[in-house]
């Protein structure tokens, strides 16, 4: 049967066993037997200790146990249907995203003198003018902010220059944030939801 520990005064118990096993020197066999008395001693307490947790700790584990057995599929299930959602949202905000570029793009690329073209003024205004996807998306049970997440996939490992070509994604992305993109690999974004919940 477990003994209980009542830590104050067994903290109080253990302190001159530990202060002389930390000061002794061993440089004989005597101090050798002694050092094995204080390891011998030093070892029970341990094992009180240990059996005292493992009776307060072993029940809880087993509880948890039961606890993580009958919400894991309660979790699995509500993971699936929040992974599907968000793959939705970030479909659809990475198309319309692509939709108002390719809009602001077309206007941009009519600015020129003559007719039929546009002026810097007027390109300007079309452009704020065109229906953005809003970065916020606010409900009543909380909101969605969409940020730019990089994404890379490896078209050619051949055209990588040499010092690429363990296809070391995070080199890969950081030379592309100083400029440098490489031959042989497609450069995309996508539009990810982070949730705040109310």
């Amino acid at each position: 049967m477990t003994k209980e520990i009542a830590i104050k005064p067994f903290t109080k118990e253990i302190a001159a066993p530990i202060a002389q096993a930390q000061a002794l020197t061993i440089t004989s066999a005597k101090e050798m037997t002694q050092g094995v008395q204080y390891l011998s001693e030093l070892n029970k307490f341990l094992d009180r200790v240990v059996e005292y947790k493992e009776s307060k700790t072993k029940p809880l584990n087993a509880t948890l146990k039961i606890i993580r057995a009958e919400t894991k599929p309660l979790e699995e299930v509500l993971e699936e249907a929040i992974d599907t959602i968000r793959q939705k949202m970030s479909l659809y905000q990475t198309k319309e995203k692509q939709r108002a570029d390719a809009e602001a793009e077309r206007i941009a690329a009519r600015v020129a003198p003559g007719r039929g073209n546009l002026t810097a003024e007027t390109a300007i205004a079309k452009i704020e003018q065109i229906d953005k996807p809003e970065k916020v998306v606010s409900a009543e049970a909380g909101a969605v902010s969409f940020r730019t997440k990089r994404h890379i996939e490896i078209l050619d490992i051949t055209l990588l220059p040499p010092e690429y070509l363990i296809a070391n994604e995070a080199k890969i992305l950081s030379a592309q944030l100083t400029g440098t993109e490489l031959a042989g690999v497609r450069y995309y974004t996508t539009q990810e939801p982070a949730n705040y919940r109310s």
